[in-house]
């Protein structure tokens, strides 16, 4: 059986040097990680998908919450989309993450 690569995405709250909340969302990398490493944040939700459905997930958060991105010139990480998520906002991507947590436990192994 073939070994299923998995990726994990996040959901991180960062609060920025203006004190503004953001949410990125999306893969990252331990060179992320440590350019977040002078703002205080939080990991919201992770789960893991397969490698291979990993881009189109992506691409489907991005296209269904393009209307929430931030038009911040602040942002920890300038390369990543920044999202403003008041309470209503962040339930619906909380929802997002738990379908998608509960479509990628589908394609694991037990």
């Amino acid at each position: 059986m073939e070994k299923i690569q998995l990726v994990r995405f996040y959901l991180i709250k960062v609060i920025e040097r203006d004190y503004i909340d953001h949410y990125y969302t999306g893969f990252f990398s331990e060179g992320d990680f440590t350019n977040l490493g002078e703002y205080f944040y939080e990991i919201q939700e992770m789960f893991e998908l397969p490698l291979q459905h990993a881009d189109n997930i992506r691409k489907n958060f991005e296209m269904l919450y393009t209307s929430y991105e931030s038009d911040s010139d602040n942002k920890a990480l300038p390369a990543k989309k920044a999202y403003k998520l008041d309470s209503e906002k962040y339930k619906k991507v909380r929802n997002w993450f738990y379908f998608y947590r509960g479509y990628s436990s589908d394609f694991l192994p037990i």
